[in-house]
């Protein structure tokens, strides 16, 4: 009796194995294919440039990609990673992307355009509502007006890895009035400005993180080839560790491809003295890191350089004189944002100024406008007796827009500098102070509330700059009121 129970037992098992088996294949056959977050409905996919898909299946299954009139296939590999390119489309859309396999995805309202990164700290993650006491100008009716299928936004949420994460847990958005109060105010009108002007779709992804250091935001690879870049030691706190943010919020979008990247970011950078001294050769080693890991040759990188605030204990002259030397860096673009700076606000609200200069520059060092795109640049500084004379690029039209040229300094050999009297002379600025009857240096705009009073014709003011080869070295420390 108990042998004929096992053998009915045995047979009942294997009868309802085949259905275990069954189901096994169905449950994976569901769950089959998987896409990065970046890759969903809305998306924009970059124009003119070949399009990268991936994803992942089950190991050794064959992977069929299908958009537009294209088709490409994959097998997929041991760990289930699977990625095909397709060959560089127009703009267009909407349309749909299906990826077949052991299952089925397909991916619907897909437009095909440029697509640009919005990153850094607060002043570029300032949404259109604004922060709290510190508003967008106009930002109720841009907000209300904000329906705009042209435009795509992706806004990735604030997080730290301690190794480069593979995807993002952020899905494109539609733009409507209920979902771009949340989103950079910058990278939305620029967005908007850059799709109506260039009559292309644009899909906006924005990264950014306010309070934090460029450290934060460079790989670890490029962070521990340079001891220069490396700094002081950073306070305890996740989101100030090197590299965390870039892990967890550049990395997973290395694989997509994109038309620029904007940058505003730099005020955390400006103190203590030691972390500012640095500043010089971490904004380049950033933008090489950026351009290494996308792997999409020099990308054009438009950076604002950062405005003024009345804080005694930093050194935002020095940060933005290295912005400004960051320009040797090819296929980039400078912001000045000086003339739109709040004295007492961190925040200032007047983001339209801004924006607009980066779409100037997009529309010239990206898309061939000749338009004039930037404002006076320091070139050289000689010595004329008492007095120095200073030469610029992009300074036709140079005028003065205040009562007086306010904002230069000379000093002698000692880098001492003093307040000094200034005037325009056929394109150049002569400067000179009687209390330095040999002048060697001059800087403009230094101080960390500065105001700018020099226009070039098209409106774009005179940058900060000091005519010394490594004023880090010479940067007097900030006495304490």
């Amino acid at each position: 009796m108990k042998s004929r129970t096992k053998k009915t037992e045995l047979r009942s098992i294997l009868a309802i194995v085949p259905i275990w088996i069954m189901l096994v294949a169905v449950n994976c056959a569901v769950a089959e294919i998987k896409l990065p977050h970046i890759l969903s409905d809305h998306a924009v996919l970059q124009r003119n440039r070949p399009i990268h898909i991936w994803g992942t299946a089950n190991p050794g299954s064959s992977i069929v990609v299908k958009f537009h009139a294209q088709s490409a296939s994959a097998i997929t590999d041991v760990a289930g990673a699977w990625s095909v390119w397709l060959s560089p489309e127009r703009e267009g859309g909407p349309f749909s992307l299906a990826i077949q396999g052991d299952g089925a995805v397909t991916l619907n309202d897909i437009l095909v355009g440029d697509v640009w990164i919005a990153s850094g700290q607060s002043n570029m993650q300032m949404p259109l509502k604004g922060f709290d006491k510190a508003p967008v100008n106009n930002s109720t009716a841009i907000i209300a007006a904000a329906t705009n299928p042209r435009i795509r936004l992706l806004n990735i949420s604030r997080k730290t890895s301690k190794s480069p994460a593979s995807d993002i847990s952020e899905q494109w958005a539609q733009c409507t009035p209920g979902s771009v109060p949340n989103i950079s105010a910058i990278g939305y009108l620029f967005a908007h400005d850059i799709s109506q002007r260039e009559k292309v779709p644009v899909g906006l992804i924005v990264s950014t993180w306010g309070g934090t250091p460029v450290e934060a935001w460079t790989s670890d690879g490029t962070m521990k080839s340079n001891p220069a870049l490396q700094g002081p030691e950073l306070r305890a706190d996740p989101i100030w560790q090197p590299s965390g943010i870039y892990n967890a919020m550049i990395a997973p979008l290395t694989p997509y491809s994109v038309k620029g990247i904007l940058w505003y970011q730099g005020e955390t950078n400006s103190s203590p003295l030691a972390r500012a001294r640095d500043y010089r050769v971490q904004l380049p080693a950033l933008i090489a890191d950026w351009r290494m890991n996308f792997g999409q040759g020099r990308i054009p990188f438009l950076f604002v350089q950062i405005s003024s605030f009345m804080n005694p204990h930093e050194y935002w002259g020095l940060i933005r004189d290295a912005q400004r030397r960051t320009l040797d860096v090819a296929d980039t673009a400078m912001v000045v944002s000086l003339d739109v700076g709040v004295r007492e606000n961190v925040h200032p609200p007047d983001k339209q100024t801004v924006a607009n200069r980066l779409s100037l520059a997009a529309r010239a060092l990206v898309y061939g406008e000749p338009v004039e795109y930037q404002g006076p640049l320091f070139r050289q500084a000689t010595t004329e007796g008492v007095s120095m004379r200073v030469w610029f690029d992009h300074a036709q039209g140079l005028v003065n827009k205040t009562s007086a040229i306010d904002g230069f300094e000379v000093a002698g050999e000692d880098h001492h500098f003093q307040k000094a009297s200034a005037r325009i002379d056929q394109g150049t600025i002569v400067v000179n102070a009687s209390s330095i009857p040999n002048p060697k240096y001059v800087r403009y705009a230094w101080a960390n509330d500065a105001v700018p009073s020099l226009y070039n014709a098209a409106k774009l003011p005179l940058s900060t700059f000091t005519s010394e080869e490594h004023p880090e070295q010479y940067q007097e420390v900030v006495v304490t009121p």
